[in-house]
C-alpha cells in the first residue's frame, strides 16, 4: 500500500526527522503540547486519594438529581441574585427599553415582562387573557400612565391601529385637489 507524499516528499514527521538523523521537536509530548511528566506512571497515587469529600450526602443527592453543581436552594440563589444586582453600577431597578420601544421590568427568575402589561394586570386584579392586549392611546410605548392605556381585544386593537394610522395620514399628508 502506498501513501501520498507529504511535506518535502516525506510521509510523516518521524520519517522526515529520521532521514535527517534527528528526533521530532514534539517527541515525548501528549495531546496538544502536554509533557509526559505529569501523566500517571505505575505505582503513583493521585493527589486527592484518601481526602474526605467536601459535600454532605444530601448535597451529593441534590447534585445527582439536578445534574449540576448548584447546591444552594432557589431562595438563596434569588437572594444572592438580588444582592448582586442591587450592587451593580449598571443595575437600574430591573428596567430596560427593548428595541421595539417597550419598557421591560424584571419579575424574578430571570424573566422580564412588558411594564404596560404589568400595570394593566394590577388594575384588573388578574392576568391578561390570551386574546387581550394593551393599547397606548398617544402611541408612545414608553408612556405607561393609567390614562394612556386601554385594554382591548386583539381584533379591536388591530382596528384601532389601522384607524389611527389613517387619521395620521389624513392629517399629515392631505390629498391634493386635482
Amino acid at each position: 500500500m502506498t501513501f501520498p507524499m507529504g511535506h518535502k516528499g516525506f510521509r510523516s514527521a518521524e520519517s522526515y526527522a529520521s532521514q535527517r538523523g534527528k528526533s521530532t521537536w514534539n517527541k515525548g509530548t501528549k495531546g496538544v503540547m502536554k509533557p509526559n511528566q505529569t501523566s500517571f506512571c505505575a505505582g503513583q497515587t493521585p493527589w486527592n486519594k484518601g481526602l474526605k469529600n467536601p459535600y454532605s450526602e444530601e448535597q451529593l443527592a441534590i447534585m445527582r438529581e439536578n445534574g449540576r453543581k448548584r447546591i444552594a436552594s432557589t431562595e438563596t440563589r434569588e437572594k444572592h441574585r438580588k444582592n448582586m444586582m442591587g450592587n451593580r453600577r449598571s443595575w437600574n431597578g430591573g428596567c430596560f427599553v427593548e428595541k421595539n420601544g417597550y419598557i421591560m421590568k424584571y419579575v424574578g427568575d430571570g424573566n422580564y415582562v412588558a411594564e404596560h402589561r404589568l400595570i394593566a394586570e394590577n388594575v384588573l386584579g388578574r392576568p391578561l387573557k390570551s386574546n387581550e392586549c394593551v393599547h397606548h392611546v398617544n402611541g408612545d410605548t414608553t408612556d405607561n400612565k393609567h390614562s394612556n392605556l386601554v385594554i382591548c381585544s386583539r381584533s379591536y386593537h388591530a382596528w384601532l391601529e389601522r384607524r389611527m394610522g389613517n387619521l395620521y395620514k389624513q392629517e399629515h399628508f392631505p390629498r391634493k385637489q386635482v
